[in-house]
């Protein structure tokens, strides 16, 4: 079985919420987590092969549609392609959400996980010299990557939502988006509005981390050592992200903006929220 629609962006942009409401409606299956199948790189698992793909969704009950999300798809330039020659009718959800906040958000997501060693203005300043995965402004470019699907598929398949509208108006989402899909629009009424929420917990220092997490990680009898220290000196007692620099928002502010404009022509939207 193949699936009939992809959420494939953008990260951190509200998917796992998004997935997590559509999980609840009792005519769409989708396999928990992300499957990651159409490219190789890093968490890619194109190498296993479409029977692999297509046993994801083997417990879909004979009257469901199904799906699967990975906002990666998105992002990376040849999964376009691969999907188009795979699914060629399949339908596409994208998610958007304002490109500063989502490259602040993916940032500490980074250095929550230990592999950010830089502060956030030196990662944006550098980012053309990094590898992919730390693409927190090319992420970002939404027009690009909307580009890259409309040469392979009708603007007919594709259906374009907000993080920010999903936040304050979850239940007219999500009518949209499952008349889109062909199933019961009614149901935007019965979901469980308690959302699973990707939260980020923030360290107080992101080099502290990198090496407890990257480093001495690989050390395992400095492993839980490392651990303890980390989680007893290294966490952050308020709530929420540090202040952006004023330098680097007005920098982000400029860069985004004819990328948000393309995109407002592309898909639409209302973008005037991000002003």
């Amino acid at each position: 079985m193949k699936p009939d629609f992809l959420i494939i962006g953008a990260m951190k942009s509200g998917t796992s919420t998004l997935a997590h409401y559509l999980r609840q409606h009792p005519e769409i299956y989708m396999p928990d987590g992300e499957v990651h199948f159409f490219y190789e790189e890093g968490k890619g698992r194109w190498q296993r092969g479409i029977q692999w793909y297509e046993r994801q969704f083997e417990e879909a009950l004979p009257d469901q549609i199904v799906g699967e999300k990975t906002p990666t798809y998105s992002y990376l330039p040849d999964t376009a392609q691969r999907i188009h020659d795979v699914l060629p009718e399949v339908k596409l959800i994208w998610i958007f959400r304002d490109p500063i906040d989502r490259a602040y958000s993916n940032y500490w997501h980074a250095v929550r996980s230990g592999i950010e060693p830089l502060g956030f203005a030196e990662a944006v300043q550098r980012e053309g010299e990094r590898d992919i995965w730390k693409g927190y402004v090319r992420r970002g470019q939404y027009a690009e990557q909307v580009g890259r699907y409309l040469d392979y598929f009708d603007r007919e398949q594709m259906h374009f939502s907000l993080f920010e509208d999903l936040k304050t108006e979850p239940q007219a989402v999500l009518k949209e988006l499952f008349q889109f899909l062909g199933v019961d629009p009614g149901y935007s009424n019965q979901l469980n509005q308690r959302a699973r929420k990707n939260v980020t917990k923030i360290p107080r220092s992101t080099t502290f981390r990198y090496l407890t997490k990257s480093v001495v990680n690989e050390i395992p009898v400095l492993r839980s050592l490392a651990f303890r220290l980390d989680q007893r000196f290294n966490r952050r007692s308020e709530p929420g992200y540090p202040d952006m620099d004023d330098g680097v928002q007005r920098h982000l502010e400029n860069h985004f903006q004819p990328y948000n404009e393309q995109l407002q022509e592309k898909t639409g939207l209302d973008l005037t929220a991000w002003a």
